[in-house]
């Protein structure tokens, strides 16, 4: 069976960032401005991390990505933006150890990584790959779900399988 190969435009993949950027400035501040009273601003806040993941997998998952060096570039912008974004992030509080989890931003970070050495399709890169995703999927904001989401989505958008359909939609029913 055919599975359809996802195609989105360029200006639709920017408006679902925006999207996504609205959304979580909206639960943030619903979560340290009004203390959790917006309910409808909590649920609305739930949709920015996946809209996040699928712009940034559905990037990943161009032709010619990985040869263009694009994992590279990306993840030294999120790891630069990720340092930025920690001061505040730990001064808003609400963090389980007072730094844990890392914030979105190093979990998309680790997706990224652990896509570029999937890209390689190595032995080395997939171990390496695996490990990013046990050691760092346990240090990071919506944690192992939130990566294993992510995998699913880019590799549906390489090569519309079944089995990344599956994944993508049993994890992300999980109840984060």
């Amino acid at each position: 069976m055919k599975y359809p190969r996802v195609v989105v435009a360029d200006g639709t993949l920017e408006a679902l960032k925006w999207l996504a950027l609205l959304l979580m400035v909206a639960d943030h501040t619903n979560k340290y401005l009004l203390h959790d009273a917006a309910h409808t601003l909590f649920n609305a806040g739930r949709i920015a991390m996946p809209l996040f993941i699928f712009v940034l997998v559905y990037n990943l998952a161009r032709p010619d990505a990985y040869i263009r060096g694009v994992h590279r570039r990306t993840m030294n912008r999120l790891a630069i933006f990720g340092l930025l974004a920690t001061p505040p992030f730990i001064a808003l509080g609400g963090l389980l150890a007072g730094w844990w989890p890392l914030n979105i931003l190093f979990a998309l970070l680790s997706l990224t990584a652990i896509i570029y050495f999937l890209e390689g399709k190595t032995i080395s890169g997939y171990l390496i790959a695996f490990a990013v995703f046990i050691v760092v999927g346990s240090s990071v904001e919506f944690w192992w779900p939130a990566l294993a989401f992510g995998i699913a989505l880019w590799w549906y958008c390489k090569t519309p399988q079944l089995a990344p359909l599956i994944i993508a939609v049993v994890d992300n029913s999980s109840g984060r």
